[in-house]
């Protein structure tokens, strides 16, 4: 997507960690910035780093019913969404599946995976009605390839935002709107430090040592920006994480040789297309 200056980029969870990186880098860039954000404290604290100019919006991600207004009062300041960055998310507790409470559960989807989807029900229909390029990257991690032991609440969440992601690609291909998946290793955020208030989390842990020594948010920021200009799908900022990736890949791979009928055949590339063809129609 040609982002050029004076077009209007909204960022959720965009007070403080990567969200406000891409604040940061957007409005570098000379984008007009809204960011959206449940924390009201960490809202007033980012006019540390974001000039007067950037608009700030009190927003439950999770809720579908403030969605609305947010999208329309942003809109009625800074003109049309034509950059989406739903960003907004949370951890779960440090624990074995068996151990997390469903209600923790719950908590961690209800921001990390329904903050994407009422996101994107509220805002794509007036973005595909407009008929120009727009753009929506939804931010997952590389938890979403390479899931941690001991997070799997925030494991799944991520699993599932990779898996809506794949899913528009094929829904929006051929379209004005763009996708991207955004999948950051470690970056120093407060994401402990959120945790910790929630009761999912202890200070001095692996996981916030690990995070303090990351990369800075304004360079993942900074990432995105350019990955979105080049209308790339998948953002993997730490090259850090490819050998690993690559050993999942070939795992995945070496199954079809020993699990898999080598005589059944069918044209998956048919199946897909007729399946879109199909949605176009109705």
């Amino acid at each position: 997507m040609n982002l050029e200056p004076g077009m209007c980029a909204l960022i959720t969870g965009g007070a403080n960690g990567i969200g406000l990186g891409m604040a940061r880098a957007f409005q570098a860039a000379g984008l007009k910035v809204a960011v959206a954000d449940l924390d009201e404290a960490a809202l007033a604290a980012s006019a540390e780093v974001l000039n007067d100019e950037v608009l700030r919006i009190r927003l439950d991600v999770s809720s579908g019913g403030g969605w609305p207004a947010a999208i329309g009062d942003v809109e009625a300041e800074l003109g049309p969404i034509r950059l989406l960055c739903l960003n907004a998310g949370i951890g779960g507790p440090g624990k074995l599946i068996e151990d997390i409470p469903v209600e923790a559960f719950g908590r961690v989807l209800g921001v990390n995976l329904f903050g994407l989807i009422n996101g994107l029900q509220a805002w794509l229909p007036s973005a595909k009605a407009r008929g120009v390029q727009n753009h929506v990257v939804l931010t997952a991690s590389m938890s979403a390839l390479r899931p941690r032991p001991g997070a799997g609440a925030y494991n799944v969440s991520k699993y599932a935002a990779l898996g809506l992601a794949e899913t528009l690609r094929g829904e929006l291909a051929g379209g004005p709107i763009g996708i991207s998946i955004l999948c950051p290793g470690m970056t120093d955020t407060a994401f402990i430090r959120n945790a910790v208030r929630r009761g999912d989390a202890q200070l001095g842990s692996a996981v916030e040592t690990a995070l303090a020594g990351g990369m800075s948010p304004l360079a993942v920021g900074r990432r995105v920006l350019a990955a979105v200009e080049a209308s790339d799908f998948y953002i993997f900022t730490h090259g850090d994480w490819r050998e690993d990736v690559a050993r999942r890949q070939a795992d995945l791979l070496s199954a079809f040789g020993g699990n898999a009928d080598p005589n059944y055949r069918e044209d998956v590339a048919g199946l897909l297309a007729a399946a879109v063809a199909k949605l176009r129609q109705s």
